[in-house]
């Protein structure tokens, strides 16, 4: 990957708009045509992107803004208020519209707090007897630990496992489950990994990433795949 820190993205002081290419690659790769959104919290440009696409995947990314859950940011990492509200916006229309909606890490934090869930703003602070969480020292797409998957849940259907081996990168967790969602996987120690909404066609999130692991463990391309069936089925109903 070489010296990813040392790379320079534009001018400094000048915003940025990026995706990874590992998560265009898994859908294009799982047969969906991916394009990447600008973060425009702007309702006619929100409602013709929803137009456009019959499913929406909500990436990873920086730490979403704990006041949205009533917590002053302490342990947070990075915060990036125009993204968070523009996600926000985008999920609460996609949802309306009944879209068939992945999130991944990020997406996963979102959409339990868009449903009024609360997240431990750093894994530490819970006990310390959970597991450090973001492994940066190993290859993006290294497995690092198991998880087990509910039976008949969303992702056990797609990966047709009951556990699997995940990566891990990120430092904050599920605290209260948000309202109308399920819990789909858990780590050993506990640690929420996937949600899915109780009342939507397809809703459904995982903390670990996929998308960095397909290219070298297959069976994570079956999330993807699962994923664009459900969004034909969704769009053909």
């Amino acid at each position: 990957m070489g010296k990813t820190h040392q790379r320079v993205r534009g001018l400094e002081g000048q915003d940025m708009s990026m995706c990874s290419i590992d998560y265009l690659q898994a859908i294009k790769n799982a047969g969906g045509t991916p394009f990447v959104m600008a973060p425009l919290k702007n309702d006619e440009y929100i409602d013709n992107v929803l137009d456009i696409c019959d499913g929406i995947l909500f990436s990873g990314g920086s730490d979403i803004n704990s006041m949205y859950y009533d917590q002053i940011p302490g342990e947070s990492g990075r915060i990036i208020p125009e993204r968070d509200e523009f996600e926000m916006e985008l999920l609460k229309k996609a949802t309306q519209r009944n879209k068939a909606i992945l999130g991944i890490c990020r997406g996963l934090q979102l959409i339990n707090i868009f449903y009024e869930g609360t997240m431990n703003q750093d894994i530490k602070m819970v006990d310390t007897s959970y597991n450090k969480h973001d492994i940066i020292n190993l290859p993006r797409w290294h497995d690092v630990h198991k998880v087990k998957l509910e039976k008949n849940s969303h992702i056990a259907n797609a990966y047709k496992k009951n556990e699997i081996k995940t990566n891990s990168l990120h430092h904050q967790s599920i605290n209260k489950l948000g309202k109308g969602l399920k819990i789909t996987a858990r780590a050993h120690d506990g640690t929420i990994e996937g949600i899915e909404a109780e009342d939507k066609y397809f809703l459904t999130a995982v903390q670990w990433h996929p998308e960095m692991m397909f290219k070298y463990s297959k069976v994570h391309l079956n999330l993807f795949e699962y994923f664009i069936k459900k969004v034909i089925e969704n769009k053909e109903n």
